[in-house]
């Protein structure tokens, strides 16, 4: 199977995960109120205290960047199954930026298929960053410049 075909395949398989991902949130459960009450006081990490507190200027600010970041995610999995040039860069930024605030969320508690789900999405965004470097589609994502692309067109 040529890797492009995989590398779509992952993308897709991201973007499904992170559907099922958010389906999952509005799944019944329960949890006892001590484990509320430690969720949304103490439990609460950073940016949902941000988020919890009186609308300010910065809650506002906080607020337009996690659209942003969502925006630039959302563009690199489009510019991946498009196989732009660009989308390497684009997507490894964000799972970077994404792995660099995620422990500014706080303490959770999810359900067994919420995590399971998550999990899976985990091992499909390794798997398109182990797909985008260390295979063949690592050639398509290279940034070329007009003059290489002249001399690879004169020699080969």
């Amino acid at each position: 199977m040529p890797a492009t075909t995989v590398l779509r395949a992952l993308v897709i398989t991201e973007v499904v995960l992170l559907a099922a991902s958010v389906l999952t949130v509005f799944l019944p459960g329960e949890a006892p109120p001590a484990v509320d009450e430690y969720l949304e006081g103490a439990g609460a990490g950073p940016m949902f205290q941000a988020f919890e507190a009186d609308p300010t200027a910065a809650t506002y600010v906080l607020g337009a960047l996690l659209v942003v970041f969502v925006a630039i995610y959302v563009t690199s999995l489009i510019g991946l199954l498009w196989l732009k040039s660009w989308a390497r860069r684009l997507y490894v930024v964000s799972f970077v930026v994404g792995a660099c605030v995620f422990p500014f969320s706080g303490s959770s508690l999810v359900a067994p298929i919420s995590g399971t789900v998550d999990y899976l999405g985990a091992v499909c965004s390794g798997a398109i960053l182990a797909t985008l470097f260390l295979s063949d589609v690592r050639a398509i994502f290279d940034v070329r410049t007009p003059n290489k692309s002249l001399e690879r067109t004169r020699e080969g």
